[in-house]
């Protein structure tokens, strides 16, 4: 594209950066990722969302973001979960709820309740949820009610 003098859109670039990373190709995501901002293209929440759910260390990549001025939304919220339950770091995961900022949406409860199941944490998650008007789905309750059960805590499962 650019030997024609056609610069890349962010689409373009998300679009490839995405397609390395679902091929197990993240340094040359991050080529892209690096060419993107050095050719005044600005990632957007897309954009490191996708580079992201990639990493073992999010942490320098997200404060970039942030100083860049692309400010966390809940779908990256939602990969930095699924991100820390994958590589059992559940406690990590539930501390995201606070620190980034983001108000956790329906997905956000699925993935840590299907994460925690049989740990005994994923009652106090229900409750969470549903303080913040979040309907469990027939499924995520009963998932919730059995890990209850499996933990022995008969109690909160009544």
């Amino acid at each position: 594209m650019v030997r024609e003098s056609c610069e890349p859109s962010v689409a373009t670039y998300n679009a490839m950066i995405q397609m390395h990373c679902r091929k197990d190709s993240v340094e040359n995501a991050f080529f892209l990722f690096d060419e993107m901002v050095s050719r005044g293209c600005p990632p957007n929440a897309m954009t490191y969302n996708a580079v992201i759910g990639e990493l073992d260390q999010v942490k320098g990549l997200v404060g970039r973001m942030v100083l860049e001025g692309c400010e966390p939304e809940t779908q990256l919220f939602n990969v930095l979960i699924r991100h820390s339950c994958t590589v059992g770091e559940f406690e990590r995961a539930i501390g995201k709820f606070e620190r980034i900022g983001c108000a956790p949406n329906l997905d956000s409860y699925n993935v840590l309740v299907n994460r925690l199941f049989g740990t005994g944490k994923s009652g106090r998650l229900l409750v969470e949820m549903v303080e913040r008007a979040h309907a469990p789905s027939r499924v995520m309750f009963r998932r919730v009610l059995d890990g209850l059960l499996l933990m022995g805590n008969q109690g909160l499962a009544k």
